[in-house]
């Protein structure tokens, strides 16, 4: 009797062979970022950057010179290029409030390594597909998971922390999470990926409750909803027990981390209720949140255009806690308002606040007009991409995320990566020409 394979022995030799494709045309860069982000503090400039100057090096300049040329080509018409050119003009904007204000050139760091993220990526990777992000998303919802158990039960912490700090962990945890939890329901049909995805969707969301990251826990449902127009779509069967899976399993782990929900819940309960009423809010937590927006408001209904600058808002809080009376008054001198739109627009004014606001809601329109809710392999990337947009819009109303090194470079390899996976990088690479030459020939 002949010997069969068996399939998942099939499977595996499937993925293997992707694997090796992937490393080939460049891909490895993107997973192991997406891999490492969650255990390995390489403070957020991340593996893709690092290979990408290598691949330059390499080349003798000449990537460089290829860069330049995508500005003068059919290159112009993409998607790709529309995001490109976007960032350079943020960056730019920003470079000129840092001088306009005289803060410190430091502050520019970030967005300059989103830029320098966005070129690697288009320049140094043939090929943009899809699995890389999914795999890269599933080691690093492994890892994830297994630092923090390994946090709270090994080393005894209160909560999850990992090289980023809780509120990162917890973030970047519950995208990847979503991610995992998309290559598990619409992803390739084979047993082995679905399973691998669903576990590694279960270790993700085990990081985000065990962080208490309150931009993480109420991101995840934010993005669940992107999930249902395609899989009502599929199967109304499918998706009422997805989600109640998902809602159960979300619970249990809610109430193993009860106190610490509890705790998250009250304290933004109060924060709504002092919105609405102007009362105060008794947890200090909630209650410099509070503060720290009415500052905000306050700074861009003074300097509408361009803001305060980051000196300006220095000077601000050390004011509002000299002369506040204790009911009100900041515990501390913070350096953001910790929801990015109000940073944006106390520090930059208009200037830098539409800029933040584009750089979240052009990307998500991009990848909405791909039509990310239709059946079929090619919606994957435009739908991982709009789940990004849509994590970070939550991220950035309890964090100043786009400030923080990790979260602003991973964000930058998710969009740029996955726009370029979407329209199919069209002249993204210096070989395009020449594969589109041999393609014709």
């Amino acid at each position: 009797m002949p010997f069969t394979p068996l399939p998942i022995a099939a499977e595996y030799r499937r993925l293997a062979g992707t694997a090796k494709t992937d490393i080939r045309d460049g891909n490895a860069s993107v997973f192991l970022t997406l891999a490492l982000c969650l255990v390995v503090p390489f403070g957020g400039v991340g593996i893709v950057a690092a290979m990408s100057l290598m691949s330059i090096a390499a080349s003798r300049g000449k990537l460089l010179v290829e860069a330049l040329k995508l500005y003068a080509g059919p290159w112009l018409k993409s998607d790709a290029f529309a995001l490109n050119l976007l960032i350079l003009l943020v960056t730019l904007v920003e470079a000129g409030l840092v001088f306009y204000h005289g803060d410190d050139p430091g502050d520019l760091e970030n967005q300059i390594k989103q830029y320098v993220m966005a070129l690697a990526i288009l320049l140094t990777i043939r090929r943009f597909p899809a699995g890389a992000v999914l795999w890269g998303a599933a080691a690093g919802c492994f890892l994830g998971g297994l630092m923090a158990l390994s946090d709270l039960f090994l080393i005894g912490l209160d909560r999850a922390d990992g090289p980023t700090n809780a509120i990162r962990f917890g973030m970047l945890a519950a995208l990847l999470s979503v991610f995992c939890l998309i290559g598990a329901v619409f992803g390739r049909p084979a047993k082995l990926t679905r399973i691998v995805m669903a576990v590694a969707t279960c270790a993700g969301i085990v990081a985000v409750f065990a962080s208490g990251s309150r931009g993480a826990v109420l991101a995840v449902p934010a993005m669940l909803l992107l999930l249902v127009p395609r899989l009502w779509r599929n199967s109304r069967m499918t998706a009422m027990l997805a989600g109640l899976v998902f809602l159960l399993f979300s619970v249990a782990l809610g109430i193993w981390q009860v106190s610490l929900i509890r705790s998250d819940l009250s304290n933004l309960m109060q924060a709504a209720d002092a919105m609405v009423t102007g009362g105060d809010v008794e947890e200090r937590s909630a209650h410099n949140r509070m503060e720290m927006l009415k500052l905000a408001a306050e700074l861009f209904a003074a300097h509408p255009v361009a803001g305060v600058g980051a000196h300006g808002w220095d000077e601000a809080v050390a004011a509002q806690m000299r002369n506040s009376p204790p009911e009100t008054a900041l515990d501390e001198a913070f350096n953001q308002p910790h929801n990015q739109f109000a940073n944006d627009f106390a520090k930059g004014g208009l200037l830098r606040g539409v800029g933040g606001l584009a750089m979240i809601f052009f990307p998500l329109f991009l990848f909405l007009r791909r039509r990310p809710f239709r059946s079929g392999p090619e919606s994957i990337a435009p739908l991982l991409g709009a789940t990004t947009c849509v994590a970070y819009f939550v991220f950035c109303l309890t964090e100043s995320v786009m400030d923080l090194s990790l979260t602003a470079s991973i964000y930058a390899v998710l969009i740029f990566y996955l726009i370029a996976s979407s329209e199919g990088a069209p002249l993204s690479t210096p070989d395009a020409e020449r594969r589109a030459a041999h393609a014709a020939g």
